[in-house]
């Protein structure tokens, strides 16, 4: 087997399993996004810089208080005592908290691009002929 094959083949396999762990860890993280729930959190603070600080409740009984950054371009005025509506995952419930009209995070869109991109240049890489094959032909 010529040197430049097996360079390709741990290329490959380095690709293949990047890209096994990826889609373990964003599909747990929307697993556990997905079996969370939403509750009614009361703003208790306007932070600078669209950020809130948020109390709420879960259907747990556990109190939390986070500081929520409003992801969305469409920021409402919002005051100390306004309700809003928030999501939570069920591990961690004080952790990760969205609005609940905010689907998901943009940071799995642009890793799961980045691993079809890759993908992409790792096939033009493998199947672009080499010189020694230009030369025979």
């Amino acid at each position: 087997m010529p040197e430049s094959w097996r360079t390709k083949r741990l290329v490959l396999i380095l690709y293949i399993a990047v890209v096994v762990v990826t889609l373990y860890l964003c599909g747990s993280y929307l697993i556990e996004d997905a079996r969370g729930s939403n509750a009614s959190a009361t703003i208790v603070e306007v932070q600078p810089s669209d950020r809130y600080e948020i109390r709420y409740v879960t259907g747990e009984g556990i109190e939390c208080t986070v500081s929520l950054r409003w992801s969305s371009l469409s920021k409402p005025a919002l005051e100390v005592g306004d309700t809003i509506v928030i999501h939570h995952p069920k591990n961690g419930p004080c952790s990760n908290v969205r609005h609940a009209d905010d689907y998901g995070q943009p940071i799995i869109s642009v890793i799961v691009l980045t691993m079809l991109a890759t993908g992409f240049v790792l096939y033009v890489y493998f199947y672009r002929p080499t010189k020694e094959e230009q030369a025979d032909a």
